[in-house]
């Protein structure tokens, strides 16, 4: 099962446009006049739009609930600093940029409206993706996309955690499911870079930039720079995490980090006394790992989802603090850190004892 069924669909569709299926080695010109074709894919980008919850399968995958649409503001939590140049204040983010690469190249093969349609397209399945998992869509630059995860009303780990689920989702979709349709049209490859940090209310200041009637609310932090450099020294379909996201990962996260052993390529920023250290993020193994059968990684080291394996995981997800249904992310503080879901969707700080079939992702075996 696809998981961007959907995505991948419109994507068939705007490269179909002008193609003659007989020569597909030939540029994609020629075919429905201009003002046609945009209105085709444009029809196409609403249909996306529309969908009530474009990524089920991903929200069955995590146990989630409730789906906002993306919508490129300032956030929530600071707006009111937006009305004055004066006011500003601290608190803690999780800073995310994400840059599709491979993109120009579609010019060689592709006319500007297909480009308009394919960017367009990839950019809404991260946007969709990243705000599925709660992210904050700030700015969009073409094919990249900055983002911010965390809030007054979610815990610092939980952040860090959404941002992590969204930015390993979106991979997944460049490397497993997007591939085969730029193959089959012969496009070059286009992959994605990630770059994640997360900056503590001391190193983060919130506030206007430029004017009011000229200006972006967003946030002065040496941590949301450096998400933007670590994302340029990521792999193809990458994540590379700065020293203050790995911190506050799970114990058993930890392990799918990996520093570069060359302290030139290890250390994304020096300075006196102070060395912040970078960590590729293997989020193959990991989301192997933490959905046991529904993901199965491949001989040839893809990542193969089954999200109707993975959907009976909404019963109860341990290990993992759970949406409240509605327009806000709450997050219960237990007395150990965790929440839990009821059948019946209650909120509880208490496990609920609840038989686990063998073909479930949630099942060790034992």
């Amino acid at each position: 099962m696809k998981l961007y069924q959907p995505y991948l669909q419109e994507l068939r569709n705007v490269l179909n446009l002008g193609i003659d299926t007989e020569k597909r080695n030939y540029p994609h010109i020629g075919g429905l006049p201009e003002r046609e074709m945009l209105r085709s894919i444009n029809e196409g980008l609403v249909r996306l739009d529309n969908l009530q919850m474009p990524l089920q399968g991903i929200a069955n995958l995590f146990g989630i609930r409730s789906y906002q649409r993306p919508v490129l503001a300032p956030h929530p939590d600071f707006a009111y600093l937006k009305q004055s140049e004066r006011m500003t204040e601290e608190h803690y983010i999780v800073s995310l940029f994400v840059d599709v690469k491979g993109s120009t190249n579609m010019f060689k093969r592709l006319t500007k409206e297909q480009i308009h349609g394919v960017v367009n397209i990839v950019v809404r399945a991260a946007t969709h993706t990243f705000s599925l998992f709660g992210g904050y869509t700030q700015r969009i630059m073409f094919d990249g996309v900055f983002c911010y995860f965390g809030g007054k009303r979610l815990s610092e780990r939980q952040a860090v955690a959404d941002a992590l689920h969204g930015a390993m989702t979106f991979c997944h979709f460049m490397q497993n499911e997007l591939p085969a349709i730029f193959q089959e049209y012969g496009l070059e490859k286009v992959y994605t870079r990630i770059g994640i940090d997360f900056g503590e209310a001391d190193d983060v200041l919130w506030g206007l930039h430029g004017t009011v009637d000229c200006g972006e609310l967003s946030t002065t932090s040496l941590h949301t720079s450096l998400a933007a450099k670590m994302q340029k020294t990521a792999d193809s379909n990458g994540i590379v995490l700065g020293q203050n996201m790995r911190d506050r990962m799970e114990d058993q996260t930890l392990s799918f980090c990996k520093a570069d052993s060359d302290p030139k390529k290890r250390y994304i920023f020096q300075a006196k006394d102070f060395n912040y250290t970078q960590y590729h993020f293997h989020w193959a193994a990991y989301l192997k790992a933490v959905m046991k059968e529904a993901a199965q990684l491949q001989p040839d080291g893809t990542l193969l989802l089954d999200a109707a394996r993975a959907g009976w995981g909404l019963a109860v997800a341990p290990n993992e603090q759970l949406r409240l249904l509605g327009e806000q992310i709450r997050v219960l503080e237990g007395g150990d850190g965790k929440a839990f879901v009821t059948p019946g969707g209650q909120i509880t700080a208490k496990p609920t004892s609840i038989p686990v079939p063998n073909n479930s992702f949630y099942h060790d075996g034992k």
